[in-house]
């Protein structure tokens, strides 16, 4: 069982991000989680990776979409703006992917990764009346390995989980 609670975890903890990616992953049976948040400029000067003083999401611009925690060695890669993570960014719905995007009509033109089987991508919530401030990517690896709707339900509960120790810093 997932032991993140936002009473208990603070995002002002730089190590909660990444612990929360990790926890994701054990639930999931997924060994590639990443949480990606907006990110972009404020007064003039360029953010990139983890914003400063841990403002993030809807007190920046949505520019850019930043890993800022994962299971792989990915911090401050940037987000494709044609690819599945802003799609669910700017739509704020949550997708299962299986075998690829490549198959789906609104995914057309993404690309299929061939070291994934099925994939989840869920918005993290932003503020009320506020687009989503992020996403969270989970990954399986194994030949035939699938998400079902109960999984994107329950890692859509984490994401807020996440949106709220994020409004608490």
């Amino acid at each position: 069982m997932c032991s993140m609670s936002a009473a208990a975890a603070s995002a002002a903890d730089p190590r909660f991000l990444s612990t929360a990616a990790f926890e994701i992953s054990a639930l999931f049976s997924a060994p590639i989680v990443s949480i990606m948040l907006r990110t972009g400029q404020e007064n003039g000067a360029s953010t990139h990776g983890m914003p400063p003083d841990g403002a993030v999401g809807d007190d920046y611009d949505d520019d850019a979409l930043d890993v800022v925690a994962a299971t792989r060695p990915w911090l401050g890669r940037r987000a494709q703006e044609d690819g599945v993570a802003w799609r669910v960014l700017r739509a704020g719905v949550a997708r299962i992917i299986l075998r690829g995007a490549g198959s789906e009509e609104d995914l057309i033109g993404v690309g299929a990764r061939s070291d994934v089987a099925a994939s989840m991508c869920v918005p993290i919530p932003g503020a009320e009346g506020q687009g989503a401030r992020g996403v969270i990517n989970v990954a399986r690896t194994e030949p035939y390995a699938v998400f079902v709707p109960r999984d994107l339900e329950i890692c859509a509960s984490l994401a807020a989980l996440v949106a709220e120790s994020l409004d608490a810093v």
